[in-house]
This record gives structure tokens, C-alpha cells and sequence, in this order.
């Protein structure tokens, strides 16, 4: 029966080995679930954290849009006057009608005196 013995022990230790290996699996499962919920619940956050910067800064680019739509008008209608303003000043016909109207002016000066 020595053998016996032996053969018993060692199965003994085997399964002992074997509950053993069970046992950390199953905690490795859990430790896993663990982290997996913590992974889960942090992306969570992420993506209402980042829908949130997502709404300020569309807000943000609403805003600028109408200053950036006002300055444009501004600066179309600065351009537009400065525009008239160079056509009136290099307008040929405006030199004939200032220079017809200084003829008058000093040939009615010249006509009085």
C-alpha cells in the first residue's frame, strides 16, 4: 500500500495545485471585471467631458462668425467709399467740371473788378 500512498498524495497535491490555479483565475476575473468597469465608467466621463468642450466651443465659433460677418460688412462698405471717392477724385469729367467752374469763378471775378 505504499504506492497507493504515494499515488494519493500526489493526486492530493495535484488537485490541491489545480484549486489552487481555480482560484487565481477566478480572482483574476473578478480583478478584470474591476478594472473594466473603472475603463467603462471613465470613458463615460470622457466623452460627456468632451461633448461638453465640444458645445462651448461651438458657441464660441458662433460668436466669431458674427463679429467676423460684421467686420467684413464694415470693411465692404469702408472699401466701397473709399472707392467712390478715388473714381470721383480720378474722375476725367470731374477735373473738366472743376476747371470749367474755376474758369467761371475767375472770369466772374475778372468781369466785376
Amino acid at each position: 500500500m505504499g504506492q497507493l500512498d504515494e499515488i494519493s498524495q500526489a493526486i492530493g497535491g495535484l488537485q490541491a495545485t489545480v484549486d489552487g490555479i481555480e482560484k487565481y483565475i477566478h480572482d483574476k476575473r473578478h480583478d478584470d471585471a474591476n478594472v473594466s468597469a473603472k475603463i467603462d465608467g471613465l470613458s463615460v466621463q470622457i466623452t460627456k467631458e468632451v461633448a461638453r468642450m465640444k458645445a462651448e466651443i461651438q458657441v464660441q465659433l458662433d460668436a466669431m462668425d458674427g463679429r467676423i460677418a460684421k467686420l467684413e460688412a464694415k470693411s465692404n462698405r469702408d472699401q466701397g467709399a473709399k472707392g467712390l471717392i478715388s473714381w470721383f477724385l480720378q474722375s476725367p469729367l470731374i477735373g473738366w467740371v472743376v476747371a470749367a467752374i474755376m474758369f467761371f469763378v475767375a472770369w466772374a471775378k475778372g468781369a466785376h473788378s
